[in-house]
């Protein structure tokens, strides 16, 4: 699924992922079914996926694991 995602950028509170068109539900299905989320939820559009974190503390870990559950390297 890696190759779906286009770009992360990240602020202090939230996560937008930018996703070729038609590809963001799936993403956003990926990150919800984690186990051990550090992500409270997602909401997609059609090809951008807003990642709410758990913890505005905790941005880059929520990356960390985002990249890790799609196989971002």
């Amino acid at each position: 699924i890696a190759e779906e995602i286009i770009s992360i950028e990240s602020n202090e509170c939230m996560i937008v992922m930018k996703t070729f068109p038609g590809r963001a539900p799936g993403v956003a299905i990926m990150i919800d079914k984690q186990n051990a989320s550090e992500s409270l939820g997602t909401i997609a559009g059609d090809d951008t996926v807003l990642v709410i974190p758990r913890s505005t503390k905790n941005i880059k870990k929520t990356i960390e694991q985002i990249k890790t559950t799609l196989g971002i390297q």
